[in-house]
């Protein structure tokens, strides 16, 4: 992290990540695991204006067609302002060259998920995407 003093003070975020996919000895099947960290000295996603997290993620994916895989992921995440576990299971379509369609869906549920201003400590998110890959 870099910090200067002043009224052109520059503080600097840092990211580190690691993450691997890798095939399985079954047809379609791949598993993974990614470790992120961030430290942002000025961020306003918390309350207290700066953070530190981390995360652990574990997926994996399937292909039940040439056009159609399903994929599910596990994340926790630790902040400074609480912590967090994610469950999400995707549908994903490859409809045309270039194009591909999700369907996902996403439970979160730990301390004040979403900011502090929440009622509940868990949510529940249904996305759909349409992707064109230049």
């Amino acid at each position: 992290m870099i910090r200067e003093e002043g009224p052109t003070a520059q503080v600097s975020t840092i990211n580190y990540y690691a993450g691997a996919t890798v095939n399985t000895g079954i047809t379609g099947l791949q598993v993974g695991a990614a470790f992120d960290h961030v430290q942002d000295p000025q961020s306003s996603m918390f309350e207290n204006n700066h953070s530190k997290v981390w995360s652990l993620a574990g997926y994996v994916g399937y292909a039940l067609t040439e056009k159609l895989k399903l994929n599910g992921r596990y994340d926790t995440i630790q902040t400074d302002d609480g912590d967090l576990q994610s469950v999400t299971l995707t549908a994903q379509y490859d409809l045309w060259a270039n194009v591909l369609t999700r369907l996902e869906g996403r439970c979160d549920t730990g301390e004040r998920v979403f900011g502090s201003n929440q009622t509940s400590n868990d949510a529940f998110t249904i996305a759909a995407d349409v992707i064109y890959k230049f």
